[in-house]
């Protein structure tokens, strides 16, 4: 018998949010169990969402900004306010993120941050005071310099010309100029990540995440002898420690520019919104908790959403968490899974298309959550 559930789902990137998730879940565990306790939350780890999912929790309003995207082209993205003005929430996918750079244009040698940097302008501009910046889901390996180029940095080559911010002129950087930079002192930034890979190594953000962003292997050895340097030049400038921040590797090294030249927090994404919206209370003693992004994989242990959600629905006396996913990595760890039990939604052979199209995944989520309350 199921008195309480909660479904706290992550979005399946580039088919469903997680808002619509819940609801195809809900209304299958309302089928089943129509008199149970039901709790649907929307949820992000610092990717894509994470702005909708925070205002939803704090009830902030939405404004909508005209910025630089990742390849320089005009895009509008959405930060949230308090509603006393003193908190802003902003994400990086929507300043800077892969969906907003089509498959064949992929090159994180040319993309920027420089979009981001602006909504924090516009942010303190409007006296914020605390600022929440989701760091998941960018296109961007530039170690943060086009962010800290809309801040007012200045990144300067051998001849002091001024550098673009972005991946392939890491290496070309000699000093940097920041006697115009925005004075952020007053203001307190946390970093919602949802890796905690550092700036530079093999698990660093160019070898682990360039790829995806679409670098080649040339490209990855490039970035990496980039950020190597523009950690150098940072510890000549004053700015030292780059290298050494834990999870600075999160959206191409922009966690470490803002914890070193911003003064930012980096901490858990998740637990950074599970706190927001008061999860431990909602959770206590569920039956079963469903929760659930597009891939299961070891990267989800490394503290994405759902293993977060895990995490903390077990600590707060919770029966079971579930999670459901597009697939499962073959890989996958299954002695370090946090999971009662994990339910991949495909049918059969199909298309990755197929598969991703928005009705589809809704009835794959409702079919399976059905039969997942069905056996409790």
């Amino acid at each position: 018998m199921i008195r309480k559930a909660v479904i706290a789902i992550d979005s399946f990137k580039g088919s469903v949010s997680s808002s619509m998730a819940g609801m195809g879940a809900s209304n299958s565990v309302r089928q089943i169990a129509p008199d149970c306790d039901l709790i649907v939350l929307e949820i992000a780890d610092g990717g894509e969402g994470t702005v909708s999912a925070m205002t939803a929790a704090t009830g902030a309003t939405i404004s909508k900004f005209d910025i630089t995207g990742p390849l320089g082209q005009p895009v509008q993205a959405a930060v949230g306010f308090s509603a006393d003005k003193s908190t802003a929430f902003i994400e990086t996918a929507s300043a800077a993120g892969l969906t907003l750079v089509s498959e064949g244009q992929l090159n994180p040698m040319l993309t920027t941050t420089f979009g981001l940097g602006t909504l924090i302008k516009k942010a303190v501009a409007k006296g914020c005071k605390r600022i929440i910046v989701g760091a998941g889901g960018s296109a961007t390996v530039d170690g943060g310099t086009g962010m800290l180029q809309a801040l007012g940095f200045r990144f300067l080559d051998r001849d002091n010309k001024p550098l673009e911010g972005n991946g392939g002129n890491l290496s070309l950087i000699r000093s940097i100029d920041s006697s115009e930079a925005l004075d952020l002192s007053g203001v307190e930034i946390i970093v919602a990540s949802d890796v905690d890979n550092p700036l530079c190594g093999p698990s660093g953000a160019a070898s682990v995440f360039g790829p995806q962003k679409g670098a080649t292997p040339r490209m990855v050895n490039d970035l990496e002898a980039g950020l190597l340097n523009l950690d150098r030049v940072a510890t000549t400038a004053g700015y030292p420690g780059m290298t050494s921040v834990k999870g600075g590797g999160a959206a191409g090294g922009l966690s470490a520019a803002l914890a070193i030249f911003c003064g930012a927090k980096i901490q858990s994404g998740i637990d950074t919104l599970l706190d927001i919206i008061d999860f431990d209370n909602k959770v206590t003693d569920a039956d079963i908790v469903i929760t659930g992004e597009g891939k299961i994989d070891n990267q989800t242990l490394g503290g994405k959403a759902p293993y977060g959600i895990a995490k903390r629905s077990f600590q707060n006396g919770a029966r079971r968490v579930v999670a459901i996913c597009g697939t499962v990595s073959p890989d996958f760890d299954y002695t370090k899974s946090p999971f009662t039990a994990v339910f991949p939604i495909v049918l059969g052979p199909c298309s990755l298309h197929d598969a991703m199209e928005e009705e589809t995944t809704l009835q794959n989520i409702t079919r399976t959550v059905r039969s997942i309350i069905s056996l409790i």
